[in-house]
């Protein structure tokens, strides 16, 4: 029972998209910002819907219904909140969706976007995530715009670490003219990388402290050496679901331990 809810979490997208809102909740919590519920479920669905498509080729057997569900509920979200941030959404869609389209061809864009540049990937993804969670804050909050742009490149470095973790969990399907990170340094180096941004992304949060209550920064070191702990471990020859439970999971660990820690006591 438990190895088949993971199989649908990760098959199903569920756990991304709640991941991705978790993350942008975090930004509103950090940012002393109230928590504007629609956009984080507007980032929910859309979330849900990018990644849905893109995991197309893994056919699962709910495929269709998820499609329909993730579609409908991103055009609804849209409609409701008058089509607001969606060059936000279009851009870091755009970013992503570009990248996997190349892999095919398709428009012959692979000869603009080459899929041997072995950092574009994670790069994409990080760079899309950090605009979908952290510039909400940064519309509806009033602290300093600095402040937004340091939560802007932590957000980048973390998401990209992770990233790279998908692509050392993926070492052994990968193939055709995608050279990942881990194929063209090995394993062991990209681990180093991995850590490498993991601690540049604490470093920079670190330096936002003057927003933050000690507690928090305190707590969100923590959640980062335990998310650097956990990502040592991630291998090409383990369970592919339970690593990518792991991998999205750290994103709603992180955000778990912020909420917690900005509540009063």
């Amino acid at each position: 029972m438990v190895r088949g809810l993971v199989r649908f979490l990760n098959n199903s997208s569920l756990l991304v998209a709640f991941a991705a809102a978790a993350l942008t909740t975090e930004s509103f919590i950090l940012s002393g910002t109230s928590i504007r519920v629609w956009v984080v479920v507007e980032i929910f669905f859309i979330t849900w819907c990018g990644y849905v498509f893109l995991r197309r080729k893994e056919r699962p057997p709910y495929q269709k219904p998820l499609i329909y569900i993730s579609v409908t509920g991103s055009i609804i979200c849209f409609f409701l909140t008058g089509f607001f941030g969606w060059p936000i959404l279009l851009t870091s869609g755009v970013i992503v969706l570009v990248y996997n389209f190349s892999s095919l061809n398709t428009l012959k864009l692979e000869q603009f976007i080459p899929r041997q540049i072995t950092f574009l990937k994670p790069a994409a993804v990080g760079i899309a995530w950090a605009l979908t969670t952290s510039v909400w804050p940064a519309y509806f909050g009033t602290v300093q715009k600095s402040y937004y742009y340091l939560l802007f490149i932590s957000i980048f470095f973390f998401i990209t670490a992770l990233a790279i973790c998908d692509d050392i969990r993926d070492m052994n399907r990968d193939t055709g003219n995608t050279k990942t990170l881990p194929l063209a340094i090995g394993l062991e180096p990209t681990r180093i990388i991995v850590i490498i941004h993991l601690l540049i992304a604490t470093m920079l949060f670190c330096l936002t402290n003057k927003y933050q209550t000690e507690r928090i920064t305190n707590g969100y070191v923590v959640s980062m050496i335990g998310i650097a702990l956990i990502t040592l471990n991630i291998r090409p020859q383990g369970n592919h679901h339970i690593q990518a439970l792991i991998i999205d999971g750290s994103i709603l660990l992180r955000a778990i331990v912020i909420a917690l820690l900005s509540l009063s006591f």
